[in-house]
């Protein structure tokens, strides 16, 4: 969160355009409401689109600067489709704020949980980030 704290103090938010993965609830959607309350645009993204256009479209009645564009994190393609809007509609990215992240099967111990609930996690919360950040 210093990191945050850190990007929120910028004297000139103004013209920023940040981009939060895993936006749609959350650490995520809280972070996208401050950034805009300063001045920046933010592109939210989330894995489902059902989901995140209507909290961002909400978002858009008091912030013309809030954005919505689908990624899943764990999919090359999406991440390049992303990649491939940032640059056409916004031209840069100045913040990336990776935070998308999943938690399966919580209430097992870790000897019981599934190996593909394992690996799906690790796509998400390891490997995505990653891909992300490369991309960007």
């Amino acid at each position: 969160m210093q990191l945050v704290t850190k990007i929120l103090e910028t004297e000139s938010s103004m013209d920023r355009i940040a981009l939060i993965t895993g936006a749609n609830r959350g650490i995520g959607l809280e972070i996208g409401k401050q950034l805009l309350s300063r001045g920046f645009s933010v592109i939210f993204t989330a894995r489902n689109m059902h989901v995140g256009r209507p909290i961002v479209n909400e978002l858009r009645e008091e912030y013309k600067t809030a954005w919505f564009h689908q990624l899943d994190v764990t999919y090359e393609d999406s991440i390049r489709d992303m990649v491939e809007y940032v640059i056409e509609e916004h031209g840069r990215l100045d913040v990336l704020i990776n935070i998308a992240g999943i938690l399966l099967d919580e209430n097992q111990s870790t000897s019981e949980v599934d190996i593909e609930d394992v690996r799906k996690t690790m796509e998400t919360n390891v490997y995505g980030p990653m891909l992300v950040t490369r991309a960007l």
